[in-house]
């Protein structure tokens, strides 16, 4: 379900911004925010390890739902300090991980941005009346 009481989230707006579809939001948005080495690194870390970037994944899978800025800087506040706990020597000391700074950046330039509204897959349209019905 993309929408939450009828406001575009996160993942409508990247949609928009971006013009990429719901299958592809994890990955532009982990694209457009991995720190520079990161980026840079990032073939060969996953050719090593393809799960390398998965708690990543996972902060932008829950960021998906946001339906303002605000609500994104807190959410990605929280998850940031979970998986900072759990973060290894390597990915902290050269910051192999999303930067704070790009999300906000990207999510700036999408919140500006029209959102790509899908209902959610268990969206009944009502039925069309006709004037004979009425």
């Amino acid at each position: 379900m993309t929408l939450r009481y009828g406001i575009p989230t996160f993942r409508d707006h990247v949609r928009g911004a971006f013009k990429c579809s719901n299958a592809d939001y994890e990955q532009v948005v982990l694209r457009h925010t991995l720190a520079p080495l990161a980026r840079l690194l990032s073939p060969l870390l996953l050719n090593l390890n393809p799960g390398f970037f998965e708690h990543d994944i996972e902060i932008i899978r829950d960021l998906a739902h946001c339906g303002s800025l605000q609500d994104l800087a807190e959410e990605y506040s929280k998850q940031r300090a979970y998986f900072r706990s759990q973060e290894g020597g390597l990915r902290k000391r050269f910051r192999l991980r999303i930067a704070r700074e790009r999300l906000l950046a990207v999510a700036q330039k999408a919140f500006a941005c029209e959102p790509v509204l899908t209902p959610p897959f268990d969206f009944v349209a009502p039925p069309k009346t006709t004037k004979a019905a009425r």
